[in-house]
């Protein structure tokens, strides 16, 4: 699935037509794809464009399903608690997904 026009950052965690995470890096995308459908949740990797750069959707097609992914994704404390890649300097890795990564569950998201 393709995103051919252009998105705005709150597009990509809202759950707004099913797209709950963007990523700059294919891998991270497959990964928390693979780590919803652990919780049952299924999931399609799309493309779109975001700051002129190729992202990696993550879409949750059953809406009922959406709200849980962004809880698991980003926005529960007890779930992988990542940050996007776009709040990381240009080229520098994604800390908070290389630390659920590697196992380092000591990091916990402040609340806004």
């Amino acid at each position: 699935m393709s995103i051919n026009h252009k998105k705005a950052e709150k597009d990509f965690l809202s759950g707004k037509e099913g797209i709950v995470w963007a990523t700059y890096k294919q891998e991270q995308s497959e990964i928390i794809s693979n780590a919803l459908l652990a919780q049952n949740i299924y999931s399609e990797i799309g493309t779109g464009k975001f700051n002129n750069r190729k992202v990696f959707l993550i879409i949750v097609p059953k809406q009922s399903d959406a709200e849980n992914a962004i809880d698991f994704i980003w926005k529960d404390g007890s779930g992988l608690c990542l940050k996007p890649d776009w709040y990381y300097p240009s080229g520098e890795k994604n800390e908070s997904f290389e630390r659920w990564l590697n196992g380092n569950f000591k990091y916990k998201r402040q609340s806004n």
